[in-house]
């Protein structure tokens, strides 16, 4: 009669029997199927099951910890290496540092840009002094008695009259040289267009008559002391040469009494005779203006 082979209660049953154990044969249940049903498996054990030592093998060392992961860890057994490690970022008190540094950095240079102005400021050998040369000098307005006129008569706005007044102003040489308007017509032809009209429809020309007289120890050349153009409240029309004879851009020297009598045109929109000047200066002096008669 064949004996029913012990069951020990420590056994293994997820651990296949090893062939060298000195058993040729399956396992209980395969060996008496009438026995497989009786017997039911262990509670699972957290505990290696180790053979019997009559089996004659070797016993297997437990698993005990795979690559630093426990056996019974959480993640149900998976493999370490698909496990994602996790991410490692600057701690809070590291960004505030980061930042108060570059605050500080920026507040260091700004102290330093303002100390660099301050002692630019303050130092007195970095100022240099620049001649601006002579300043401008204001024109004497004299009336046909030849006495000056404070009234404010020349200034625009205010301009004086022609045939009447005459302006003066000082050379750099010590001498005076003076202007005298003695006409303006507003209506002028062009005499040296043969009689051709040669403006274009809608402006006129308008051409104003000077006598320069220069008094001093030396000479001036005209068209260099003396400069004119036509003026209104937002335009400004310099002298045309080549319409009129004896014009100001081609005045020729004077010595000290000598008068030249010279002509001024300009082209001016019709639109713009009616507020026209015509102002009159010096390199070195303020200009004076006379008015258009009307």
């Amino acid at each position: 009669m064949a004996t029913t082979p012990s069951t020990s209660s420590t056994y293994d049953w997820d651990t296949e029997p090893d062939p060298t154990a000195g058993g040729t044969g399956p396992g209980p249940a395969a060996g008496n199927a009438d026995l497989a049903p009786a017997v039911a498996a262990p509670a699972a054990s957290a505990t290696w099951a180790h053979p019997s030592p009559s089996a004659g093998g070797h016993s297997p060392e437990p698993p005990g910890e795979i690559d630093g992961l426990d056996a019974t860890h959480p993640a149900g057994g998976a493999r370490p290496w698909t496990t994602p490690k996790t991410s490692k970022g600057f701690p809070a008190w590291a960004v505030v540092a980061i930042v108060a540094v570059v605050l500080l950095a920026l507040l260091a240079g700004l102290g330093l840009l303002v100390s660099a102005v301050r002692s630019f400021i303050a130092d007195d050998t970095v100022w240099v002094e620049v001649d601006d040369g002579p300043a401008f000098t204001d024109g004497v307005v004299l009336d046909a008695s030849g006495n000056q006129v404070t009234d404010g008569t020349g200034m625009f706005g205010q301009p004086a009259t022609v045939g009447e007044h005459t302006f003066t102003w000082p050379t750099l040489d010590g001498g005076t040289v003076s202007v005298r308007a003695t006409a303006i017509d507003p209506d002028a032809t062009v005499p040296l267009a043969g009689g051709v009209d040669v403006l274009q429809p809608g402006y006129q020309l308008v051409v104003m008559t000077l006598d320069v007289t220069y008094e001093g120890d030396s000479s001036v050349r005209i068209n260099e002391e003396v400069w004119a153009r036509g003026e209104t409240d937002l335009m400004t029309y310099p002298e045309v040469a080549g319409l009129v004879p004896n014009p100001l851009s081609e005045g020729a020297a004077l010595a000290d009494g000598q008068t030249l009598t010279v002509a001024v045109a300009v082209v001016v929109p019709e639109g713009d005779l009616d507020t026209l000047q015509f102002s009159v200066e010096t390199p070195e002096g303020m200009p004076l203006y006379y008015a258009v008669p009307r």
